[in-house]
């Protein structure tokens, strides 16, 4: 619920630098391959892998600038129920407000449209798995 309000109360707070890697994918999404400006070979974006799956949105239609932003809020509310399965073995309090000042800090919503929110999902969905395999073996 807080990720869903949050998403909405910042829908407008954006940085330029998410901009370059948004041109990277419509520009690969077009035909005019891996660059910036066409017929230039440079190589400016700070998130490669995440240019490559913002092209694939592009190719099927839904604008880079669009798509970005919801899997950035969804990766957030993604982490936030990864940091509270992640200790709510231990003291399910402590893992609630874990997770939800991982959705509610500001610095975390200023990344909104960067490759950080999917990249911290991604890192502590995989902590849940390992954490998951351990138990398992444990019991």
């Amino acid at each position: 619920m807080t990720a869903l309000l949050l998403s909405i109360v910042q829908r407008g707070v954006r940085f330029d630098d998410p901009f370059i890697t948004y041109r990277y994918a419509v520009n690969l999404a077009a035909g005019r391959g891996f660059v910036f400006n066409f017929g230039e070979a440079t190589l400016i974006t700070t998130a490669p892998l995440y240019a490559l799956l913002l092209a694939v949105f592009e190719w099927l239609g839904v604008a880079a600038h669009v798509v970005s932003p919801i899997i950035g809020e969804a990766a957030l509310a993604v982490g936030g129920w990864a940091l509270w399965e992640l200790g709510r073995r231990r003291n399910a309090t402590a893992a609630f407000m874990a997770g939800w000042f991982f959705v509610a800090a500001p610095l975390m919503w200023l990344t909104i449209g960067f490759e950080t929110p999917l990249f911290l999902a991604v890192s502590l969905l995989c902590c849940c798995m390992r954490c998951g395999v351990n138990a398992a073996r444990i019991r």
